[in-house]
């Protein structure tokens, strides 16, 4: 049995029933015959045929589904070409990946991820095809913060999830290096509070879990102050927690609450 071009055939007579793979002649033995003229129908080849049409289709898909991510084909790219010390070829490629990497706005945690894929990449072409004595401490210092911040970034805004769930839902759970992480941005990590999604996650986060009037200016003096690199969603999602933040004032009686709420609704405008 010759299954060089058995795929391609098999793709052709199925093809002729779509789109709902019917018919007399769709049958595993009319088939077979099709595929193999003058031979004696054989289930085990024909379960063969049907697994190597299926392995087709999944690197197809896979295929289809990674060309729609040029990012991640050029870092791809890039790891490829080292390995065969084609270094012009990594360059270029690289060179791509950090256009694509910069074109938007935001710095969220999927550019971070990105961009800690790219450092990361050039480390190890760096160790492969430089001299291993070079100074490197700048890049392993920048991947260290990378890593650092996508971690913040991934735990601070799972947090928030869990503790707008409590508030709605009267769930309880644990929220999970909530204390380090205070004590981190408040002493030796204040640095990472100039990340304007550290800033969105962390005041809005410590605001619902605390109601402390601390974080409610901070919040507002970083929406007022622009919010860059935020989506209007997200920006939304700042001023919808100012404005609860205002409404539970107004409740506890505290009245000043009025022209703060008149403010921001007046900004949101």
């Amino acid at each position: 049995f010759n299954s060089e071009k058995i795929p391609a055939k098999l793709f052709e007579i199925i093809k002729k029933h779509y789109p709902d793979f019917t018919g007399k002649g769709l049958n595993k033995e009319k088939v077979f015959v099709k595929l193999y003229p003058g031979k004696t129908y054989n289930d085990a080849v024909m379960r063969g045929v049907f697994s190597d049409m299926l392995k087709l289709i999944e690197n197809f898909l896979l295929f289809e589904n990674f060309k729609k991510d040029e990012f991640k084909m050029r870092v791809q790219l890039m790891d490829e070409f080292s390995k065969r010390k084609l270094l012009k070829l990594y360059e270029k490629n690289l060179n791509k990946a950090e256009t694509i990497l910069n074109a938007g706005d935001a710095h969220d945690i999927e550019y971070y991820r990105n961009k800690l894929r790219i450092e990361q990449s050039k480390r190890v072409n760096e160790m492969i095809h430089k001299d291993i004595y070079v100074n490197t401490q700048s890049t392993e210092q920048l991947i260290s913060d990378i890593t650092t911040l996508i971690f913040l970034m991934e735990m601070i805004f799972k947090n928030l999830q869990l503790i707008n769930l409590q508030k709605k839902n009267d769930y309880k759970y644990d929220l999970n290096f909530e204390e380090e992480i205070d004590r981190f941005l408040e002493g030796s990590g204040s640095k990472y509070l100039d990340n304007n999604y550290i800033k969105y996650y962390y005041y809005t986060f410590r605001l619902l879990r605390t109601n402390d009037e601390k974080y409610y200016i901070l919040l507002k003096e970083f929406a007022y102050s622009g919010s860059g690199g935020l989506s209007l969603l997200e920006i939304r999602d700042i001023y919808t927690a100012l404005l609860n933040y205002c409404y539970f004032k107004l409740s506890a009686g505290e009245d000043n609450f009025v022209r703060e709420l008149f403010l921001l609704i007046t900004k949101m405008v």
